[in-house]
């Protein structure tokens, strides 16, 4: 329901900012209010980086035996977070995702939308929620937004920011 008769909805984490950023008094929802869409924030360069060129973390120098053993310890997979969103599915992220890569590629820190989008983004984040419990796994928001984005549903927009951009969006 909407008891605000609002057009727009705006979600602010709780830990925004972390007690560091302060928090605009303002927000303008002129990035948010296209209807029956809900907009993310991603730390991406752009869109097409976020879902074309994946993210990869600095490899381990190869002359340090212990650093590259412990690395095969922890990322038995070298390749895996390192393939562009697109490609990322439950099953995959199952297999091995959620023992090392933090996603923070979509942050929920800062999003919003219209009701319509809105329900569409609880109805998939219940699912993906529901889907990781139930494979024994729980994960942050950041990952269960990527999940989501993964498939590039039509009712999400992607804006290029970082944390400290969501607080200051207009």
């Amino acid at each position: 329901e909407n008891p605000f008769g609002s057009d727009y909805f705006v979600w602010i984490d709780a830990g925004a900012g972390h007690g560091v950023v302060s928090v605009g008094r303002h927000f303008c929802g002129c990035n948010l209010a296209i209807p029956d869409t809900v907009t993310l924030y991603h730390n991406a360069a752009s869109e097409e980086d976020l879902f074309e060129q994946g993210k990869c973390k600095p490899g381990v120098p190869p002359n340090n035996r212990f650093l590259t053993r412990l690395s095969e310890h922890f990322h038995p997979n070298p390749n895996v977070g390192c393939e562009p969103l697109r490609d990322m599915t439950l099953p995959r992220y199952i297999e091995s995702h959620w023992k090392y890569h933090h996603f923070d590629e979509v942050m929920g820190t800062f999003y919003g939308g219209s009701p319509a989008g809105l329900r569409r983004l609880f109805a998939d984040y219940n699912r993906t929620l529901h889907e990781l419990t139930e494979a024994g796994h729980v994960d942050a928001d950041q990952a269960i937004f990527s999940l989501i984005s993964s498939s590039r549903p039509s009712y999400l927009r992607w804006r290029s920011s970082n944390f400290h951009g969501t607080m200051y969006i207009c």
